[in-house]
C-alpha cells in the first residue's frame, strides 16, 4: 500500500508475528478476547499509528489479515456467537473417538435434553458446533433444537474441528427476522399424482438461473416432496460456493427431501442436505433443466445432508416452517405455500439486488 510509512510496516509485521507466535485468530484483536498482553499492547500501538491516516484505519484488520498464517494443528480459541471454542483439526474425533461411529451420514443424534445454543449443542463436557452450511442459519438451528422432543429423532452435521468451551456460554441477541410456510393447502387441494412447480425466473451472468423448484410425488397414501433451490444466499457477498467436513465446494444446492401423509398434515421424514454439482457446466445444466418424475438430479450430483428429522410414534411439528427456515432468504418456499405477500415481495427484492449486484462485480464467473 503506497503512503505507509516504515515505522507503521514494522509494527504491522510485529503485531503480524505475534498472532502466529500465539496462533492467535485477527478477529480476537476486536475485543481483545483471548490476546495475551504482550499482543494486545502491540496491536494499541499499531491502531494509534493507523488512526493517522484515515484510509489505513478503515481497512487494519485487512492488512493484518494478509500477513497471518495459523497453524491449524495448534489450538486456536475465539468467540462464535455464543460461545468460545478451542479450534484443532480433528479435535472432536480425538478428545472423543466415538463421536465417528456414532456418526450417520456425518450426522449425530442431538438428544432432546442437550443444552443448546445459536452455535450447537451439549456433548459430554463440551458443545459440538454446527459446521457450514448450518453454522450461521441461527433462526433455522435454534428452531429445530427448541422443537426437539423425545417423538422426534433429530441429528444435525457438525464441525470435527471445534469443540464448544460450556463455561463461556453467553446470549446474544437476534435482530434478524426469517419466518417459514404456515400451510400446505394448494398441494393438498390438488389431485394430480405428481405436482411440479418452478418459481423465480430472474437469469444472471452467463446462464445462472435464480428459481426454486418444488417436486410431490404420491406414493400409497403418501406424498414424497423434493425441494431444490439453484442459488442459495447465504451472506451479504455473492458466493457460489460452500464447504463441507473442511473440503470446499465450488458449486452446491440447498435441497429438502420429506415424506407427509395424504392429506400433507403430518410429516414423518424430514432432512435437508447440500447437492454438490462437480463442474460450472454441470451446475449451469442443472439450471437449464427442470424437476421432472423421473429426473431430480441424482446422476448429476452429490448429496450431503445437514439435518435429519424422523418420527416413528407422531409427527414432526411444524414441518413446513423447518422448510422456510432451512431456504434463508428464499420467498418462493413461503409463496408456494401460501401466495405471495408484502413480506414475500420484498425478500424477492432483497434477493433479486443480491444476484445483480454480485454478478455484476463478479463478471467473471
Amino acid at each position: 500500500m503506497s503512503g505507509i510509512s516504515s515505522e507503521f510496516e514494522n509494527q504491522l509485521s510485529k503485531v503480524q508475528s505475534l498472532c502466529e507466535e500465539h496462533n492467535v485468530p485477527v478477529r480476537n484483536l476486536r475485543r481483545y478476547e483471548f490476546v495475551p498482553d504482550e499482543l494486545e499492547e502491540e496491536h494499541q500501538i499499531l491502531k494509534e499509528l493507523a488512526e493517522k491516516d484515515e484510509e489505513v484505519h478503515h481497512i487494519l484488520g485487512n492488512e493484518i489479515v494478509r500477513g497471518v498464517s495459523l497453524d491449524p494443528d495448534r489450538v486456536q480459541k475465539f468467540y462464535r456467537w455464543d460461545i468460545a471454542v478451542e479450534r484443532r483439526d480433528d479435535i472432536v474425533p480425538e478428545t472423543y473417538p466415538e463421536v465417528l461411529e456414532e456418526e450417520d451420514q456425518n450426522l449425530i443424534e442431538v438428544p432432546s435434553n442437550a443444552n443448546f445454543n445459536k452455535d450447537g449443542f451439549e456433548y459430554q463436557d463440551h458443545y459440538l458446533i454446527f459446521a457450514a452450511p448450518i453454522v450461521s442459519n441461527f433462526h433455522f438451528t435454534t428452531y429445530l433444537l427448541n422443537n426437539n422432543h423425545e417423538d422426534v429423532q433429530l441429528k444435525m452435521l457438525f464441525s470435527l474441528d471445534q469443540l464448544g468451551l460450556p463455561e463461556t456460554t453467553r446470549q446474544m441477541l437476534l435482530f434478524e427476522h426469517w419466518d417459514g410456510p404456515e400451510s400446505l393447502q394448494r398441494i393438498r387441494e390438488s389431485d394430480g399424482i405428481t405436482h411440479v412447480s418452478s418459481h423465480g425466473g430472474q437469469t444472471y451472468g452467463d446462464g445462472f438461473y435464480d428459481k426454486t423448484e418444488f417436486l410431490f410425488e404420491q406414493r400409497d397414501d403418501q406424498w414424497i416432496l423434493h425441494i431444490e433451490e439453484t442459488l442459495p444466499i447465504k451472506g451479504t457477498m455473492l458466493d457460489l460456493s460452500t464447504s463441507y467436513r473442511g473440503r470446499n465446494i465450488d458449486y452446491y444446492t440447498r435441497y429438502l427431501h420429506a415424506i407427509t401423509n395424504e392429506d400433507l398434515t403430518e410429516c414423518y421424514h424430514l432432512d435437508g442436505a447440500i447437492r454438490e454439482y462437480p463442474s460450472r457446466d454441470a451446475f449451469l445444466e442443472r439450471h437449464r433443466q427442470q424437476f421432472t418424475e423421473d429426473n431430480i438430479f441424482k446422476d448429476l450430483c452429490d448429496r450431503y445432508k445437514v439435518f435429519k428429522l424422523d418420527s416413528e410414534s407422531g409427527a414432526i411439528p411444524d414441518y413446513q416452517r423447518v422448510a422456510g427456515l432451512f431456504f434463508k432468504y428464499n420467498p418462493y418456499v413461503i409463496e408456494f405455500f401460501d401466495g405471495e405477500s408484502d413480506w414475500t415481495r420484498e425478500v424477492e427484492e432483497f434477493r433479486n439486488r443480491h444476484f445483480e449486484i454480485g454478478f455484476d462485480v463478479h463478471d467473471d464467473i
